[in-house]
Formats: C-alpha cells, structure tokens, sequence
C-alpha cells in the first residue's frame, strides 16, 4: 500500500491502532502485535507521519488510559528502543505501575483462547449483554471452562493492583468489578438451559435464588463504578447509552429469574425460548462480535 500511494506524488501519512473499540477492555497485546510489523513497513518505506488512533465504536465504552500500555510501547519502539524489558522499565516509572500488571486488563477477554476468529475475541461484552433465554451465543461457551473460578481470581488480582495507585486504581477497580458480573454471566445461559432441558428443577431453583441473585446485585455495583470511570475519562454525552443497555441488563437478569422460578413452581408448564434449540454458530467458539444490536437479542432492535 505504502508502494502504490507513491504514485500520488503527496506525502503518506500512516494511522495505526490501538484496539479499544471492542467493548469494555483494551487489546493491548493485540494492538502491540500488529503496530510492530506497521512501524517497520513504515521505516523501510521512510514513512516520516505517523499517528496512532483510538476509536470508541458502539458506545465506546473501553477507558483511554487501559491503553498506556500499547501507546507508550508503540512510542518507544518509534523512538528505535525494541527491548520490551527497558520498554517495561520505562513504563513503570512513567505511570507508576508495572507493565505487566497494567496487562492483566487484558485478561478479561482471555477466559478462553479457543478461537477460529480473524479478530480477537470479545466475550465480555457480547457474553455479558447476552440473553439468558433467547441465549445463542452459548454455543460459544465451551464445556470444561470454569468462568467462576478464572474471573474470581482475576478479580483479586486486579483489586491488588487497584490499592497500589491512586492515578489509575479506578481503572483496575472496574475491571474487577466487572469480573465479578462475569464469573456468574458467562456461562449461567448455557447452565440454565442445560438444567432446563435435563428436567432438574432443583438446579434451577438453585441458580435463580443465587447465581441470579448475586450477579443482579454484582452488576449494579459495575454500573456504579463505571459510571465513575466514564465521568473521570469522558464528556457525559453518551452515558445514556450505558445506562439504557446495562440497566436493561440489570432488569431482565430479574425478569428472566422470575420467570424460571414460575417454571419452578409449576405456575406455568415451560419456558418456550428453552424448548428452541440452538444451532451452531462462529464454530462453537469464542468470537469477535462488534455492536450490541448483533447480540443483545436474536429479535429486531433497529433496521
């Protein structure tokens, strides 16, 4: 590409990326992986412009700051220092947090890297707004995952992290905030329906006086502390759209429990979403999903 814009006898600028445009957490690794490659075409073609942008598609809910990490590498490695361990050391005493602890943020979509996907894959946002009913994204939920046991873990380490700076700990108390919604909404669709179709009404009852109750209650303590974070980073248009959706969210955890408990008690004789049975989808894996409309529901949000 940088050979065939020659031919416009103008100077070529280049844009690269850092990915923050995928939900509610940054790809630094990934971002890092594909500017490397981008900044050596540039050298070899005495590309002199170069710029890297930050996009906030559908909602633009990933904070700026979660990716320091590739924007100061990417700098560094423009500056001509490749070597990731002064890289780190830097970077450590510019932010006052390790490298390494600023990529655990990172972690929060790696709960399974069994993937076919050309992108990275982004459960956390399209497994979080998932439906627990109309729930086709839980083909992607691959057996012998255990969510609770990775997020509540990671939670704890990003709780750490959050203690050690004032400047940046709203970031890693988000994060850990939202592992906590995560360690019961990753797969608590596939667990209902699977109960649903074994006839075990006590597991049933079970994950709707706990694992419901709880992540209701973990979700509003999310959209509390990210709505912090969004009021530290950006202007206040937009948050609308987060209030709309994860207060939906929040609404429809407790709808969906109700309904279960009714199919429970006998009030009604079965819940039809659960009796549709799901068809194979992205090979049964985790994916890449961009906009909420595409996950939310399998109904029409808007043309």
């Amino acid at each position: 590409m940088f050979y065939n814009h020659k031919a416009f006898k103008q100077k070529t600028w280049f844009a690269g990326a850092v990915w923050g445009w995928q939900g509610f957490m940054p790809f630094n690794e990934y971002s890092i992986t594909n500017s490397v490659p981008a900044i050596k075409a540039c050298k070899k073609n005495k590309i002199k412009n170069i710029f890297i942008t930050m996009w906030g598609d559908d909602g633009g809910e990933c904070p700026h700051f979660a990716m320091l990490p590739s924007l100061f590498y990417i700098a560094e490695y423009l500056k001509g220092n490749t070597d990731e361990e002064k890289i780190k050391l830097k970077f450590k005493r510019l932010t006052g947090v390790s490298y390494d602890d600023f990529m655990l943020l990172d972690r929060l979509n790696q709960v399974d890297m069994e993937t076919t996907a050309w992108f990275p894959p982004n459960p956390v946002k399209y497994m979080f707004y998932s439906d627990y009913m109309s729930d086709f994204l839980d083909v992607t939920v691959r057996d012998g995952i255990n969510a609770y046991e990775y997020y509540s873990n990671l939670a704890k380490e990003l709780y750490t992290v959050a203690k050690k700076t004032r400047k940046y700990g709203y970031l890693f108390d988000t994060a850990a905030k939202l592992c906590e919604v995560m360690q019961y909404k990753y797969d608590i669709g596939k667990k209902t329906r699977t109960a649903y179709e074994n006839g075990d009404k006590e597991e049933l009852k079970r994950l709707a006086k706990n694992d419901y109750v709880n992540l209701a209650r973990n979700m509003k303590k999310f959209s509390l502390a990210f709505e912090k974070q969004w009021y530290k980073e950006n202007k206040p248009q937009g948050f609308d759209i987060q209030d709309h959706r994860i207060g939906g969210m929040i609404h429809r955890t407790d709808a969906c429990r109700r309904r279960i408990l009714d199919y429970v008690a006998g009030r009604v004789d079965t819940i039809p979403e659960y009796d549709e049975k799901l068809l194979p989808l992205y090979d049964n894996k985790p994916t890449y999903i961009e906009c909420y409309k595409q996950y939310a529901t399998v109904n029409v949000i808007s043309h």
